[in-house]
């Protein structure tokens, strides 16, 4: 994960969320001006972690990859470095 806790809780969407917003987005315009939220309810990473896992079959580890370091962690896995600078 791209934060320094996995235990603080962050907004989250799911991508069905995403493509339902898209969908209506793409349908004949409003009458007036509206803006769409993304932004779901707020869970933490090892929660999400387990229900990802239990939901394939498999274990699942929350990996935690500090700031400062975080680029070389990346090249070191195998990710192209300007990919891992712009993501920093």
């Amino acid at each position: 994960m791209f934060a320094n806790s996995a235990a603080i809780p962050i907004p989250m969407a799911a991508h069905l969320d995403i493509g339902e917003v898209a969908a209506q987005a793409l349908m004949p315009p409003p009458a007036s001006s509206e803006s769409a939220g993304l932004i779901d309810a707020a869970h933490s990473e090892r929660p999400v972690s387990l229900m990802l896992g239990a939901g394939f079959g498999r274990a699942s580890h929350v990996a935690v990859t500090l700031e400062e370091g975080r680029v070389e962690a990346f090249i070191a896995a195998g990710l192209l470095s300007t990919f891992c600078r712009m993501s920093s």
